[in-house]
């Protein structure tokens, strides 16, 4: 009876120590990798010198590694650090380019770079104010990084002049960085108005510019000087700088 006794001790240790070697340890928890990468910002223009920042996240929240690496495909145009500020510095397109560097997923915007004098933008809206006559209304956008002033506006009938401000009544400034809507109006027959056509004149950054604005787009160009009696380059006609 001893004998067996202890033989059945033997068995259930044999047993019991057979069991917890074939026990595979603990596995740890796997590692959680970014899936996604969520940039705060969007296809976007930016004139040369400006500086942004664009904010950018990883997800899942709980990823092991969530640091991140930033691109420009052109840093002559568009230069980035690690910390994701961004400078313009020439005129083009660059992409720019954010990714998970423990993952390798990615995302991406586009960013254009223009000159200051390509973000003064001027548009013609227009208003009915009766059966036969409606309002020409001179909108002008500065989305620029410099002040504008605006010194003259000459009004065209195709090319035949109609109106202009020689009498030292037109002055306007436009602040960086804004919009300003309703610069200047014109009525007449509503036959007639899609042949009005104006011309802005303004300085900025010690620079004298013309800017003819027609019904659906508009031309600035680089003009050497105007003043009153002195037209730049176009005709006969006179344009006035007002002081």
């Amino acid at each position: 009876m001893k004998t067996f006794k202890i033989i059945l001790i033997l068995i259930v240790g044999a047993l019991l120590f057979g069991c917890g070697k074939d026990t595979p340890p603990p596995m740890p928890d796997p590692v959680v990798l970014p899936e996604r990468v969520v940039m705060y910002a969007n296809d976007s223009s930016m004139a040369i010198g400006s500086v942004d920042y664009i904010l950018a996240r990883v997800f899942p929240e709980n990823a092991a590694d969530r640091s991140l690496v930033w691109s420009s495909s052109d840093p002559s145009v568009v230069s980035i650090n690690e910390t994701g500020r961004i400078e313009a510095e020439n005129e083009g397109t660059a992409i720019i380019t954010v990714t998970a560097k423990a993952s390798g997923v990615s995302t991406s915007i586009k960013v254009t770079v223009e000159s200051d004098i390509k973000r003064i933008r001027g548009f013609l809206t227009y208003e009915q104010l009766s059966e036969s006559n409606m309002s020409m209304v001179l909108n002008i956008e500065n989305t620029s990084n410099a002040e504008v002033t605006l010194r003259n506006i000459e009004l065209y009938h195709d090319l035949q002049l109609i109106e202009d401000y020689p009498q030292s009544s037109f002055k306007q400034r436009v602040p960086a960085q804004s919009i300003m809507y309703r610069i200047y109006s014109y009525t007449m027959h509503s036959a007639w108005m899609s042949g009005l056509n104006t011309k802005v004149f303004f300085r900025m950054n010690d620079q004298n510019y013309a800017m003819t604005v027609y019904r659906e787009n508009f031309h600035t160009e680089l003009v050497h000087e105007f003043s009153v009696g002195i037209d730049p380059e176009w005709g006969d006609d006179s344009t006035y700088e007002i002081p």
